[in-house]
């Protein structure tokens, strides 16, 4: 039952932020979708905020499970955008928010942590040693790279569709990582 009311309450979020600003949404609002008590909605989540968090956080779970030999970065930020970042309604209602910095650095923080997880994979599957300072150099790089090209698509109004947008990013990113992987 826990379970289905945290699904509950996250896809009533996803609803309500296709038509509203993160800002404009209220624990009401969300209580009221999905007719549970504020009680119920305060036992699973400190406050809408930790709606979303847990939202990227299960995105970037699946992504971090994918299975070495059948991961891209392509299919990667497909998993992790899932429905919630291809719909631009959405992505524009959770980035013009007053949670901006900390959605950025939950971003970055979240992308640094599939980053340094993939590259730690890729150089064990292929018997390359690397300490874990240059996995942190490297990591530290993407992660910035990725989330500053993404927040800048946003805030120039999100001209190329979604998909192809991850699409491109997918196709130039893992390239670039091996490059570093073998310069350090």
């Amino acid at each position: 039952m826990q379970q289905f009311t945290k699904k509950e309450i996250k896809l009533s979020m996803l609803r309500l932020l296709q038509s509203k600003p993160l800002d404009s949404i209220k624990v009401k609002n969300i209580i009221d979708d999905c007719s549970i008590s504020r009680n119920t909605f305060y036992y699973h989540y400190d406050d809408i905020f930790d709606v979303l968090k847990e939202i990227f956080n299960e995105a970037l779970e699946k992504v971090i499970e994918t299975d070495a030999s059948e991961f891209t970065w392509e299919d990667a930020f497909k998993k992790m955008a899932g429905s919630v970042l291809i719909n631009k309604n959405i992505i524009y209602n959770i980035f013009s928010s007053k949670y901006f910095a900390e959605i950025e650095a939950y971003i970055v923080n979240a992308m640094g942590v599939l980053i340094a997880s993939k590259i730690r994979e890729q150089c064990i599957a292929e018997n390359h040693i690397i300490s874990d300072e240059n996995i942190t150099i490297i990591s530290t790089f993407y992660k910035h790279a990725v989330t500053g090209t993404f927040i800048e698509w946003i805030q120039k109004g999100m001209k190329t569709d979604p998909e192809e947008f991850i699409k491109k990013i997918g196709k130039i990113f893992p390239q670039n990582i091996l490059n570093s992987i073998d310069l350090l």
